[in-house]
C-alpha cells in the first residue's frame, strides 16, 4: 500500500527533511505540494502542484497532509485538513496555546482521523530504549529531570522571531517535549526555567500555558498573517 502525501508549505524543514524522507520511503508518495510559490513547490518533485492550500485539500486522492506553515496557521489548516478527511502530521509546535491544541484534538476525534505532532524524538530507537528502562524500573524512580538545550542563531526576518506569528524559542524546545513519555503513568507538571512558561501533561496530551499571576492560558490565536515556515 502506498500512502499519498500532500504538503502544505514548502519551507526549509519540508525541503531538507520531510520531502526526502517521503521520497525515500517504499510505501509513500509525495502526491502534491501547495505553497505561496509554485516554483518552490515544484522543486519538491511532487506529482502535482496546487495553486492553493484548499485546492490540495479538495483532492480526494491525498490521504495524509503534512503541515509546515508558520505556527499561528496550524490551528486553521490542521482543522481544515481533518475536516477534509485527511490524516495530519503537523510541525511543532502543534498549537500556540492549550486552547488551540485541545480544539485540534477534539476535531481529530470528531473526524476520526489521526493527528500527530512532528516530534521525531518520540520514535527514535534511543529514546524508546530510555522509555523501556524507565518503565521497567531498571534505573529507579524518576524524581526530577533537568535539561538544557540551545544553539547560536543568526536568523533575521524569520517568523520564529515574531510572537504574533507564534514565534519564540521555547516553541522549538524538543527536550521539553521529550518528558511526557517518561512520565505518562500519571499527570505530571514541569516548569522550564524561562519567563512564565508552564507545560502540563493531562490525559496523555502535552498542553502548554504561558501563565500570568492567575495561571490562565494564552488568549485566542494571533491575527492571521499568511507566511510559511522557512
Amino acid at each position: 500500500m502506498t500512502v499519498k502525501w500532500g504538503f502544505l508549505g514548502a519551507g526549509w524543514i519540508a525541503n531538507r527533511a520531510t520531502a526526502p524522507a517521503v521520497h525515500a520511503a517504499n510505501n509513500a508518495q509525495l502526491f502534491g505540494v501547495a505553497s505561496r510559490d509554485r516554483a518552490r513547490s515544484a522543486k519538491f518533485e511532487p506529482q502535482n502542484v496546487y495553486d492553493s492550500y484548499q485546492q490540495l485539500l479538495d483532492d480526494p486522492q491525498i490521504e495524509v497532509v503534512y503541515i509546515s506553515l508558520a505556527n499561528h496557521q496550524h490551528l486553521e489548516w490542521v482543522t481544515k485538513s481533518l475536516e477534509a478527511g485527511k490524516h495530519v502530521l503537523c510541525e511543532k509546535p502543534l498549537g500556540v496555546n492549550a486552547i488551540e491544541v485541545q480544539a485540534m484534538i477534539d476535531c481529530a476525534q470528531r473526524c476520526n482521523r489521526l493527528l500527530v505532532e512532528a516530534v521525531w524524538t518520540r520514535w527514535h530507537p534511543r529514546f524508546r530504549r530510555i522509555v523501556e528502562l524507565v518503565e521497567s524500573g531498571a534505573i529507579g524512580e524518576i524524581k526530577s529531570i533537568e535539561s538544557q538545550w540551545g544553539f547560536k542563531s543568526e536568523m533575521t526576518e524569520n517568523y520564529r522571531l515574531d510572537p504574533l506569528l507564534g514565534g519564540g524559542p521555547l516553541w522549538r524546545c524538543r527536550r521539553a517535549r521529550a518528558l511526557p513519555p517518561l512520565s505518562a503513568a500519571e499527570p505530571t507538571r514541569a516548569t522550564l526555567r524561562a519567563p512564565a512558561l508552564c507545560f502540563a501533561l493531562a490525559a496523555g496530551t502535552w498542553r502548554v500555558w504561558r501563565t500570568n499571576s492567575r495561571r490562565e492560558p494564552l488568549s485566542e490565536t494571533a491575527p492571521p498573517v499568511e507566511r510559511e515556515a522557512g
